[in-house]
Order: C-alpha cells, then structure tokens, then sequence
C-alpha cells in the first residue's frame, strides 16, 4: 500500500460516516486537486479503505493534517487524517 519513493506524506482513511463530497472538497482545498482528480482521488480512498498521499517534509504533513482534521470536527465528521513517514 506504500507508494514507491513515498517518504512521508498524509494518511487518510476512509469511514463510513463522512460524506464523500467532504472528501473531495477537502483534497481540493488543502491538496490543490482539481475536482475530476480529487473525485479520483475520494473513490480510491473509499474503494482501498485509505491512501497515503506524498508530500515534501513530514512538517508540511503534519499542518495539512491538522487543517483536514479541525474542517471534519467541524463538522462532525470522524475522518481520519494523519501525517505519516517511513524510516528504513
């Protein structure tokens, strides 16, 4: 399920309470997707049960996860999204 190359990145996974249209909203505003790519994007999350998404520094990671985690708990949603690195 590690994406080759991926160094640290986000971690999100899929639940059954959070409305997928949250989903691709969220993956367009912190992760500057295009909706046909953020739409892509929340099926393979809910199809797989989750994705890692690579990012540039696990710092980077860690604020985009905090910003995705404060816009679902206002609205209730239980989405879980984490920043994540692989040590070798």
């Amino acid at each position: 399920m590690v994406p080759a190359n991926f160094r640290c990145g986000i971690e999100i996974l899929n639940d059954d309470r959070t409305k997928m249209e949250f989903v691709v909203l969220i993956l367009m505003k912190h992760f500057g997707q295009v909706k046909s790519d953020a739409h892509r994007t929340m099926l393979a999350i809910h199809n797989r049960g989750g994705i890692l998404l690579a990012m540039t520094s696990l710092e980077e990671a860690q604020r985009v996860a905090d910003a995705v985690s404060r816009d679902a708990a206002k609205l209730s949603f239980p989405l879980v999204c984490r920043a994540v690195s692989v040590t070798n």
